[in-house]
């Protein structure tokens, strides 16, 4: 599998966490996946496949904008950002 560096904004949710699994499973290089979401217990589950994690509110406009600068891929499954 080519390899990509990916953020997921929204990406603990349910959507979210289960695109994780399935990358996962694919044996994907999780160390190239960043998950993006406030919900820190979702962030936990997703942290367990070796995803790097930002605990942020998408609403806002922080830091964690610098985290899209160097990636390839966006998937966003943010269904409701708050």
């Amino acid at each position: 599998m080519e390899k990509f560096r990916i953020i997921i904004p929204g990406g603990a949710g349910f959507v979210g966490r289960n695109l994780v699994r399935v990358l996962h499973s694919e044996n994907y290089d999780m160390s190239e996946v960043t998950v993006l979401d406030n919900d820190k217990s979702n962030l936990a589950f997703a942290k367990r496949y070796g995803v790097q994690t930002q605990c942020v509110a998408l609403a806002e406009k922080g830091e964690w904008y610098d985290e899209l600068n160097d990636k390839e891929i966006v998937i966003n499954p943010a269904a409701q950002i708050s």
